[in-house]
């Protein structure tokens, strides 16, 4: 399955896919990560989740590509500008604007932070994730936050900050150069 998850990972650009590898278990999982995963409703692995929706259990890589082919273009219902504004603590300021007349209700903004192993195995590992930032976003309104992961920067750790909402759908994600 990893080798056919690396695959799907040089398939797609980083700007039109974000792959994020959460363990659950074993020396490379933390309690953001389980947490996390936990919170898909998921029992065992492996597991491949399209933006938080459509979790696929097994893992066939021809039904990951096309689940993620049919989420790609897909237009958004809000905006997200997200900046590192301190690059030691990895701090990010995050601008969301809702494009539509309609309230978000419960969104939920959280940074991941995952390392950039360089290997072809469990690449783009997670290391840590955000206590979800939860907030109504009215219709047209723009508000900004600030996240702050609990780990230091390294030159091999980086940002994705996601939106979800309450039911764990990706309303939109963004890698934070």
């Amino acid at each position: 399955m990893l080798n056919a998850l690396e695959g799907i990972a040089t398939e797609y650009s980083r700007s039109s896919l974000i792959l994020l590898e959460y363990h659950t278990e074993g020396a490379k999982s933390t309690p953001a990560t389980r947490s996390m995963f936990t919170s898909y409703h998921l029992i065992g692995t492996p597991w491949v989740v399209v933006n938080g929706l459509n979790p696929i259990g097994g893992f066939q890589s021809d039904t990951v590509s096309s689940e993620i082919d049919k989420n790609m273009g897909a237009t958004s219902i809000a905006m997200l500008q997200a900046s590192l504004t301190n690059a030691s603590t990895m701090t990010v300021s995050v601008e969301i604007t809702n494009l539509t007349m309609q309230d978000i209700q419960n969104a939920r903004l959280y940074a991941v932070v995952y390392e950039d192993t360089g290997k072809s195995r469990d690449r783009y590992l997670v290391r840590d994730v955000t206590p979800a930032t939860i907030f109504t976003l009215s219709g047209r309104d723009t508000v900004t936050y600030e996240l702050s992961p609990s780990l230091t920067n390294s030159s091999n750790l980086h940002l994705v900050v996601i939106l979800k909402t309450n039911d764990d759908g990706i309303i939109q994600s963004q890698f934070v150069k």
